[in-house]
């Protein structure tokens, strides 16, 4: 690599504390030439940083970085040479962001230089307190560079599952969830129970959160195709029989007659049961209506706060606690309706019920009249005699047969 300035020269060299170790650290910046024990690959990316190719160098030190990775152990030695690789993969990105004219590409770089001096503070490459220091200070300055942005997605329902695709960036998450994104343009594809697929495009700026709420529409019943085709086999008509002889007009009206004085009251079994349904029924129908009600007033208030949850945002507030709070007035909102549609419909059942009940009560056998009109003798019970028929005269024609109903 080329020569740093005096500044960062003399920093670096504070860092270190024997000689040996300065003469270490500025070969391993470039400043000299390789000595022994260096590969030839090391050799290979300075040459490119030389020749201000840097983007290639930043590919030569990533492969000759993982030639130590792939190890299961390190020495000393090893971990050296991979705090140097390290430094230098993390400036030959740096580098190549600052070329970079399109703004996502850059973001893009710093954040692959921002994973390697991550890496370099986490596996405790450096020698002294100070290079941790001042990695640190590297790291702070990247992501001020990068400027992420706090994006918080609403898809509307807690088991769907978002995808975020951008620019060498692929993200998850399911229900309500908040990610940092670097700047750059994003499409959310946001997959439902019911096979729904909704997507939106986005474009993250640095340092401007945004909320991005998703408004799924309802599942459409739909007829199989397997149904569709499914032919109806023709319906069978059964032939009624003819009806048998009705009685004659006379004998009617004196069978209803002794029927109706014969009757016997409602049984009270019956009335019981019938009102005890209905009001029982009617009872809930009310309940429900005073749940659905309730969620109405509770999902107007669920509705409010989304509003302020989405102004919060965009001026910089809003916080994961906000968040929570508005998906617990929608899930209670959920929970009354669903309520309040159970207790209406199992009212309105149990109102029928009592209604079918009423009209298919069995009636009780009459008594009284009916069993002493059943005991007659059946030498008292005449056929009519038609007028045509020889022998008749007209007082036989004109006589109606009594005939007991009680019993069949």
């Amino acid at each position: 690599m080329s020569n740093p300035t005096s500044t960062n020269l003399s920093r670096w060299l504070s860092f270190v504390a024997s000689p040996c170790l300065r003469v270490a650290l500025l070969v391993g910046c470039g400043l000299f030439p390789s000595v022994a024990g260096a590969t030839s690959t090391d050799s290979e990316c300075k040459q490119l940083y030389r020749q201000k190719k840097i983007w290639e160098a930043a590919q030569c030190f990533e492969d000759y970085l993982r030639q130590f990775l792939s190890k299961s152990k390190l020495s000393a030695e090893d971990r050296y040479q991979v705090g140097l690789a390290l430094r230098n993969t993390n400036l030959m990105y740096r580098k190549a962001a600052k070329r970079e004219p399109k703004v996502f590409k850059a973001s893009f770089l710093r954040e692959k230089a921002l994973r390697y001096i991550k890496l370099y503070i986490s596996g405790k490459y450096y020698a002294t307190p100070s290079q941790r220091r001042y990695a640190v200070v590297i790291r702070d300055r990247i992501e001020q560079a990068i400027g992420y942005a706090q994006v918080t997605v609403l898809t509307g329902h807690p088991r769907a599952t978002a995808r975020i695709l951008g620019y060498q960036y692929k993200g998850t998450g399911q229900g309500t969830f908040t990610l940092q994104l670097r700047p750059g343009t994003y499409t959310v594809v946001a997959s439902y129970p019911n096979a729904t697929t909704l997507a939106r495009s986005i474009s993250v700026k640095p340092n401007a959160p945004q909320l991005l709420t998703f408004q799924p529409s309802r599942r459409v019943a739909t007829i199989p195709p397997k149904l569709r085709q499914r032919k109806v086999p023709p319906r069978k008509v059964v032939q009624r029989r003819s009806p048998p002889p009705r009685r004659t007009d006379v004998a009617k009206k004196e069978a209803n007659k002794l029927v109706q004085a014969t009757r016997p009251p409602p049984s009270r079994s019956r009335t019981i049961a019938t009102w005890t349904l209905v009001g029982t029924g009617g009872a809930l129908v009310v309940v429900g209506s005073v749940l659905v009600g309730l969620a109405v007033n509770v999902n107007n208030n669920a509705n409010n706060s989304e509003n302020g949850l989405r102004q919060k945002i965009q001026t910089g507030g809003g916080s994961v606690e906000d968040t929570r709070a508005l998906l617990q007035e929608q899930a209670q909102a959920n929970g009354l309706l669903q309520g309040g549609v159970v207790a209406g419909s199992v009212g309105l059942a149990a109102v029928l019920s009592g209604v079918v009940l009423w009209s298919t009560w069995p009636q009780p056998k009459a008594s009284s009249s009916l069993g002493q009109a059943s005991t007659l003798r059946k030498d008292n019970v005449r056929p009519p005699v038609h007028p045509s028929q020889p022998g008749a005269d007209s007082s036989e024609a004109s006589v109606v047969p009594v005939v007991s109903y009680g019993g069949r």
